[in-house]
């Protein structure tokens, strides 16, 4: 059976505010695609990525257990936060102290209790030092039921701050009143971030932020958001240009308005490739995989 090369068709989707989107979508006729967008047929391959959620926060909204695929969602964020904190750290002069903050009870968690926090020490780090960055990452955890702690929420957090600026006791306690607090100078921050990620099966309040990082510059933000981009879609969008997940599947190219869609299927027999073998190879956004 001869299976022909795919070209590209143009179509139009609603218009957002402001343009319009060219949708590309594949046909089965000759010719060469400008975009790897698959047209007909399958082939397997061993080692496929897929399109991927992002997120720059996670919120629990119902009282279910946290699942491990959410808490491994926040380990990968968190670890891409990582490489543009350290940028900004070294620019900055700046140290990584570790936090956890502990509440008397549970009943006191409120959704704003953290961002009020993190408000405070801003604060009084721009009066000090202008001008300086405050990156911070966070998680909050609950803690077993024999623990000391005995089943109570706690936020774990990574600060970093300018030389000489301390996190002094009498400080956190008029900051944080809600119950205790303990810090420590972070001097492995990869173990850290992995043991404030680790799996749970706790239940936590409605509205509770499950994790969030702050504080980066523009440069760090578009790092961390590339860096959840399925690798396909990298390969085809140049570095420093964006990309949009459209409601219904597919990306836009803001740049462009072009529509790209997953070379990805999801079938009863595994994960194939849309399109027909031959037309991908060569292609750059598959070059990881060879013929």
């Amino acid at each position: 059976m001869e299976i022909s090369a795919p070209t590209v068709a143009m179509a139009t989707v609603p218009p957002p505010i402001g343009g319009s989107i060219a949708c590309i979508t594949p046909t089965a006729s000759s010719g060469r695609l400008p975009h790897p967008l698959p047209g007909s047929g399958t082939r397997a391959l061993a080692r496929p990525e897929l399109v991927k959620g992002i997120e720059t926060s996670g919120t629990r909204r119902t009282l279910l257990p946290l699942r491990k695929k959410a808490r491994k969602a926040a380990r990968r964020k968190l670890l891409a936060v990582l490489p543009q904190v350290k940028r900004l750290a070294r620019a900055h002069d700046l140290y990584a102290v570790c936090l956890t903050l502990t509440y008397k009870a549970a009943h006191m968690h409120q959704a704003r209790d953290l961002s009020t926090f993190l408000k405070r020490v801003r604060a009084q780090i721009r009066r000090l030092y202008p001008g300086v960055p405050f990156p911070y990452l966070s998680s909050l955890d609950r803690a077993e039921r024999d623990s000391t702690l005995d089943g109570m929420l706690h936020y774990h957090l990574v600060l970093w701050l300018p030389r000489g600026f301390r996190l002094e006791h009498d400080r956190l306690a008029r900051w944080w009143s809600h119950g205790s607090t303990w810090t420590e100078r972070c001097r492995n921050l990869r173990n850290w971030v992995c043991y404030i990620t680790k799996a749970t099966s706790a239940v936590f309040p409605a509205g509770a932020r499950l994790y969030g990082y702050g504080g980066l510059d523009l440069a760090g933000k578009y790092a961390v958001g590339r860096s959840g981009w399925p690798v396909w879609l990298t390969r085809l969008i140049p570095y420093g240009e964006h990309a949009k997940r459209m409601v219904g599947g597919g990306w836009v190219h803001m740049e462009t308005g072009a529509w790209f869609e997953s070379p990805w299927l999801w079938t009863p027999r595994g994960i194939r490739l849309k399109a027909g073998p031959g037309w991908w190879i060569g292609h750059p956004a598959f070059k990881r995989w060879g013929r």
